[in-house]
C-alpha cells in the first residue's frame, strides 16, 4: 500500500503541477481577452487615454495577440500615434511588428511613424513591403502618394495615389491636389 502510495504521489505531482500552471495561463488569457473587448470598445470611439489603460491590462507574457491575431501593441501604438505620442507608437509597432512582421497594417503605421522621425527612405521601404504582402491595401499607396508629394515628385505621387483603390476615401480629393501642384509647374 506504501508503494502505491509512493507511486501515485509521484505521479499526481507532475499532473498537479500542469494543472496550476494551466490554470494561471487561463486565468491571463481570460484577463486579456476581458480588456481586448475594451481595447476595441475604447478604439471605436477613439478613446485613446482609456485604449492605453487596457492594454497595458490585458498584455501579459501568455497574452500578447488578441483573437484575430493582431499584437496588443499595434492598439496602444495607434492611441499614442493619435495622441501625438510617435515615439511611443513607434515603440509600440517596432514591437508589434516582432510579433506579426507580415502584417500589412502594422508596417503601413510603421511606416508612418518612420517618415514622421524623418526616415523618408526607411518609411518608403517600409510603405513598399506593405504593398507587397497586401498589394489592394490602400494606405501604404496614398502615404507613398503623400511622401513623393512632399517631396514634389508630382508623377510618382500620381502613380501611386492612382493605384489605391477607388473606394479609398482620400484618393479623389489627394488626386485633384496632385493635378493642381501639376498644372503649377
Amino acid at each position: 500500500e506504501k508503494k502505491w502510495q509512493k507511486y501515485a504521489s509521484f505521479l499526481l505531482s507532475p499532473v498537479l503541477m500542469a494543472l496550476i500552471l494551466s490554470i494561471v495561463i487561463g486565468g491571463y488569457r481570460i484577463k486579456g481577452e476581458y480588456y481586448t473587448k475594451h481595447i476595441l470598445a475604447a478604439k471605436q470611439h477613439n478613446d485613446w487615454q482609456n485604449l492605453l489603460v487596457y492594454a497595458a491590462d490585458a498584455r501579459s507574457i501568455f497574452y500578447k495577440i488578441d483573437p484575430t491575431s493582431m499584437p496588443i501593441d499595434w492598439y496602444s501604438g495607434a492611441a499614442h500615434f493619435s495622441l501625438g505620442n510617435v515615439d511611443a507608437a513607434w515603440r509600440d509597432f517596432e514591437l508589434a511588428k516582432k510579433q506579426y512582421p507580415h502584417n500589412p497594417h502594422i508596417l503601413n503605421d510603421l511606416a508612418t511613424c518612420y517618415e514622421q522621425k524623418g526616415l523618408r527612405q526607411k518609411a518608403k521601404d517600409t510603405y513598399l513591403e506593405s504593398i507587397r504582402i497586401h498589394p489592394t491595401f490602400a494606405d501604404p499607396r496614398l502615404n507613398l502618394g503623400a511622401i513623393f508629394f512632399n517631396e514634389k515628385n508630382y508623377f510618382e505621387a500620381f502613380k501611386w495615389v492612382k493605384s489605391a483603390s477607388d473606394d479609398a476615401p482620400r484618393k479623389a480629393v489627394f488626386l485633384e491636389k496632385i493635378e493642381v501642384a501639376i498644372k503649377k509647374q
